[in-house]
């Protein structure tokens, strides 16, 4: 015997099969001041990234000296 009954609701009234609520706009006071953090890190990161790849380029050895070289360093390797 199969059972054909309607769906049944969840106590809050919304359909079994109801949207989700959007969490897009939970804790928005502390995504909102995690944002100082994240550009932190983001600069960190990128300003990281930049400065290896700048310095790959020049002569330097121990300490950072701002003499372009190109792919002169890569050709030792």
């Amino acid at each position: 015997m199969s059972d054909t009954s309607t769906p049944r609701r969840s106590p809050q009234g919304k359909g079994a099969l109801g949207r989700r609520p959007n969490t897009l706009f939970k804790n928005l006071n502390a995504k909102i001041a995690s944002i100082p953090m994240i550009l932190t890190a983001l600069c960190v990161f990128v300003g990281g990234t930049a400065w290896t790849v700048v310095y790959s380029f020049t002569d330097s050895k121990l300490l950072p000296r701002l003499r372009f070289v190109g792919l002169e360093q890569y050709e030792r390797l």
